[in-house]
């Protein structure tokens, strides 16, 4: 029956067909767009319809997946669509072409800080297009200190013009850039110097540096958290401390990048069900106590080293600070007696101007010692100077120029901002 209608459609194409040509043998199709189709009648047999709904795919970036270099799109196919087809263009030139593109596509080898656009075709089960999706995406610039890092991996302009890799000679916008709009910042970076990342951290892909979280570690159980809410204490009278070695020395305080692994070894060395009485630096500033959630595909967050520590402060204050910090690199004595200077700017408040537009960043705003009016905070490190004590830096306060690498008391107060590798 449904071959006879289909026999009959024909039949009656035919005859409208003969109404104006005696004797047709052809079939002439005239689509919307123009194009014209010829059939030879002589050779159909019969013809069938069918019904197609609307052909239509859904094209987005996907989360996170934005580098210097590519991203990846996602494809999802509405009722319609049988198969797609992709294209790669910058600007008229088309860079790249696929067929039967599967739900996934990732692009790479691209150029940095560069708009791409990706179109999209959906074809029906006869090959038939729908309407073609368009999506601009445009690429990361190279990651420079004091970006902005936000919570889906990417990152965008914190107003750094340039930069000495010892963070000496920093010149900045004179108008500080905002964070994009509707993006979560979760941290700063703050080392991108290839020969300040740890060479475990690069060999694990984090290659572009760190970056420091715009909040401070805190620990809700310290028995003075109402006194003191921004600052926490780096382990407690039963802490097993023997997990990670001394730094003492001024060369070797510098060349201990090895936060990621002090913080792991120094976890696993403890009684899991301790760890918040124990190592609340550690427990606390690294997930999912920390409140910021890191992103995928970056290493985590983790205690910095005091080389790593080193090196976000003299990038961050450049300056007086930097050049001072640059000065002792190679110091063969004891970094807690032989590295203070009183410089003429606040540490704190140049270490903190970096966070000024993110919304809200944690403050720094009470001190962890001082006398006489001169206050200061100081900055906690995964890193250990004997078996009582850790090593810290100081930074001067509320006009107070001291910079200074010091010890501290395990129970000591102390500021304390994981890091992120990406």
């Amino acid at each position: 029956m449904k071959k006879l209608l289909y026999t009959i459609a024909l039949l009656l194409v035919t005859l409208g067909m003969q109404a104006q040509t005696e004797n047709a043998n052809r079939m002439i199709l005239h689509d919307k767009e123009g194009k014209t189709t010829v059939f030879d009648l002589t050779k159909v047999d019969f013809m069938e319809f069918d019904e197609v709904g609307a052909v239509e795919l859904t094209l987005a970036v996907k989360e996170g997946s934005v580098t210097v270099d590519g991203f990846t799109v996602t494809l999802e196919q509405g009722a319609g669509c049988a198969s797609w087809q992709l294209a790669l263009r910058q600007g008229d030139e088309t860079m790249k072409e696929e067929a039967n593109a599967t739900s996934e596509m990732t692009f790479t080898e691209l150029s940095p800080a560069t708009t791409y656009t990706v179109a999209a075709t959906p074809l029906d089960m006869y090959g038939i297009a729908g309407e073609t999706k368009t999506l601009n995406v445009t690429t990361l610039s190279q990651p420079k200190v004091g970006d902005y890092y936000y919570s889906d991996g990417t990152w965008s302009d914190g107003g750094l013009v340039s930069i000495n890799p010892d963070g000496t000679g920093a010149v900045w916008a004179a108008e500080k850039p905002a964070p994009v709009e509707g993006k979560a910042v979760i941290g700063i970076v703050c080392i991108t110097d290839p020969g300040r990342i740890a060479p475990e951290d690069k060999a694990a892909g984090f290659t572009n540096g760190y970056v420091i979280g715009t909040k401070n570690i805190q620990d809700p159980g310290k028995s003075n958290f109402s006194q003191y809410p921004e600052s926490v204490w780096y382990m407690g009278q039963y802490a097993k401390t023997e997990a990670i070695k001394v730094t003492k020395i001024g060369k070797s305080c510098y060349e201990n990048l090895n936060g990621r692994e002090e913080t792991t070894k120094t976890l696993e060395a403890q009684d899991e069900q301790y760890l918040n009485e124990d190592v609340p630096l550690f427990y606390y500033g690294t997930a999912p106590q920390y409140p910021l959630a890191a992103p995928e595909g970056t290493s985590g967050w983790f205690i910095p080293s005091v080389g790593q520590v080193w090196s976000c402060i003299a990038n961050f204050c450049s300056g007086e600070v930097a050049a001072y910090l640059a000065e002792n690199t190679t110091l063969a004595y004891d970094f807690t007696a032989y590295l203070s200077k009183t410089v003429g700017t606040c540490p704190l408040d140049d270490f903190m101007k970096v966070f000024a537009k993110v919304p809200d960043a944690d403050s720094m705003s009470i001190a962890d010692g001082g006398s006489n009016g001169k206050q200061y905070v100081s900055l906690a490190t995964s890193s250990r100077y004997d078996s009582e004590s850790r090593v810290i830096f100081i930074l001067g306060m509320n006009g107070y120029g001291l910079i200074e690498g010091m010890c501290g008391w395990f129970n000591e107060e102390s500021h304390g901002r994981p890091f992120l590798a990406f």
